[in-house]
């Protein structure tokens, strides 16, 4: 979904356990960047932890210490941070 800004989850930690793709959603926020990284489960054993991003979302992270440092921990805890322009 190209038009996909605005990324929230129920449960702010440990959401995500497997695999995601968002590399269509190229508007996403900020916000919404910062919502789907804190809810990545870094303790998840499951083998398919990639998360795709637009390469938007990996300029916004670029400028980011935050949001770099929460990359930086999710690559450190076995997950793959893919971006791609789609």
């Amino acid at each position: 979904c190209t038009a996909l800004a605005d990324v929230s989850f129920v449960s702010t930690t440990s959401s995500l356990k497997t695999g995601v793709d968002f590399s269509y959603a190229s508007s996403l926020t900020k916000a919404s960047i910062t919502n789907i990284l804190n809810a990545i489960d870094l303790t998840s054993a499951s083998t398919n932890r990639n998360l795709v991003l637009s390469t938007n979302a990996q300029t916004i992270i670029n400028a980011d210490t935050d949001l770099t440092a929460k990359v930086t921990a999710a690559i450190t805890a076995g997950w793959s941070i893919i971006y791609q322009t789609r």
